[in-house]
């Protein structure tokens, strides 16, 4: 499908989404790449900093709170 025919704005938030699916299903399956290394990177602290929250409980309402402000 050549681009000027895809018009984005014409597609609710749904349907881009299902569109960056299948996109990534064609970019895995036709052309593999591996990540590039800061991708493994920002994956590990990430992976860590899971971990280390874990070990710490926090009340449903002070969770909401901390994202409120936030945002």
């Amino acid at each position: 499908m050549p681009t000027e025919s895809l018009n984005l704005q014409d597609l609710n938030a749904s349907q881009k989404v299902a569109l960056m699916e299948q996109l990534w299903e064609s970019l895995s399956r036709d052309a593999p790449f591996d990540p590039p290394e800061w991708h493994k990177l920002v994956l590990s602290e990430r992976e860590s900093e899971w971990e280390e929250r874990q070990n710490v409980s926090q009340d449903w309402a002070e969770a909401k709170d901390e994202i409120r402000k936030t945002l």
